[in-house]
Parts: structure tokens; sequence; C-alpha cells
């Protein structure tokens, strides 16, 4: 079975085989349910099946199956992680508040910064601004120099919170950091794979970003040639 943890390991594996990315998750939903009919004991196992769920938006048995993980290993912050990104998906912010802050318990996680930043986006659905703004902090202290996505976030609170100029500053900063984040992923593959990998990510834009992109990259590539 494929690593269904990365997403493009699972988008490679959709296009080999022709098939759409829901029924490489499907292939692991059967996998995974089969595997713990042999050892129904063990919690990764429902953390793996329930990850398949939650990516094809079966969030009713995603639930079920993080609910197990935390009976079995309650020692394990994945699973109230992932209860409360569950129940944020179906509207019910009270289970989900409930869960990440049972999820800020453990200190040592390392994916801490993960759950300050989806706690962000539930108060910020909510419409607590000043929630949402502290915990994006927390997120972006926890992981300076992290995830580019963080700083676009907090740009949109800070727009919520009609503070415009910090928003654009947030706003530059993320638009400067996902194009050094994208060079220095694109140099661990080959020239095919980035072609390939450039594609997607452009197909996936509506028309403006689109041609945002294709600007964007032009005044790259012009402030390349000048600099050699």
């Amino acid at each position: 079975m494929i690593d269904i943890s990365n997403p493009y390991e699972v988008q490679k594996f959709a296009e080999q085989e022709g098939i759409p990315i829901s029924a490489v998750y499907d292939m692991g939903i059967k996998f995974y349910t089969s595997e713990i009919h042999n050892m129904p004991g063990n919690p990764s196992l429902y953390l793996k099946r329930g990850d398949c769920y939650f990516e094809n938006e079966v969030y009713d048995l995603a639930i079920k199956d993080y609910t197990k993980l935390t009976e079995l290993d309650p020692s394990n912050p994945n699973g109230f992680h992932y209860l409360a990104d569950c129940y944020h998906k179906i509207g019910n912010f009270d289970e989900a508040l409930r869960n990440f802050n049972k999820a800020t318990e453990f200190t040592e996680y390392e994916r801490l910064d993960s759950v300050y930043y989806h706690r962000a986006y539930l108060y910020f659905d909510n419409n607590q601004y000043q929630e949402a703004l502290a915990d994006i902090n927390k997120a972006i202290e926890l992981r300076p120099d992290g995830i580019s996505e963080y700083y676009k976030f907090r740009s949109n609170v800070y727009y919520a919170l009609h503070d415009e100029e910090k928003a654009l500053d947030d706003f530059d900063y993320w638009k400067s950091a996902r194009i050094e984040g994208l060079k220095k992923m694109l140099e661990k593959f080959p020239q095919r794979e980035k072609e390939d990998m450039l594609f997607g990510l452009f197909s996936q834009l509506n028309n403006d970003e689109q041609n945002e992109f294709l600007a964007e990259l032009a005044f790259q590539t012009k402030v390349l040639k000048e600099g050699l």
C-alpha cells in the first residue's frame, strides 16, 4: 500500500493507474479494514483508515475511527487534532473546539503549530477574529520559518480586523515565501517531474490566479537573467 499520508504520492499513483484520487483512498479503506479485522487493537490502523475517510469527505466514519484511536491510544494527539478537523468540517463548533483544546495540551506534539492554525480557522469561521489572531500568531511563533500559508491566513485575519497595513505586509510576505518554497521543493525533483508538478499547480488556479502566476513567473525570470 502506498503512503496515503503523502498527497503527492497519492496523486502520482492515481495518474499512473488512470483512476480518480478518491479511488486510491477507497483502496486504502479496503486495505486497512482488512488489517483491522486481523489486528483490531492496533491504533495506527484506525488513524490511517480515518485519514482515508477524511480525504474522501466521509466525515462521520472518520470521526468513528479517530474516536477509536483516542480510546486505544489517548496519548496520541493526532486523534484529537483530526477529530477537531472533522467536527469543524461538519459545522460542530463546540466539539471541534473541545478537541482542538485537548490537542493543544500535547506541548511536544510535532504538529502543534497546525493545531493552532486549524483552531484559528475555526475561530475565524465563527467571526472570533481576536481569538483567531492569537492562535495564528502562536502557530507562526512555533514555526517562524515554516509554512507560508500561515501568513496568508493572518493577512485575512488582519483584514477582518480592519488593519489593512498589516494585512498587506503579510500578503506580500506570503507571495515571496511561496516562490522561494516552490524553488526549494522543485530542486529535489528531475526536470520532467518539475514540469508535471508546475502544470498541476497551474491547472488548479482560476483565470485571475493563472494570470498573476504567469506575471510573477515572468518577473522572476527577468530578475534571474539580470542577476546573471
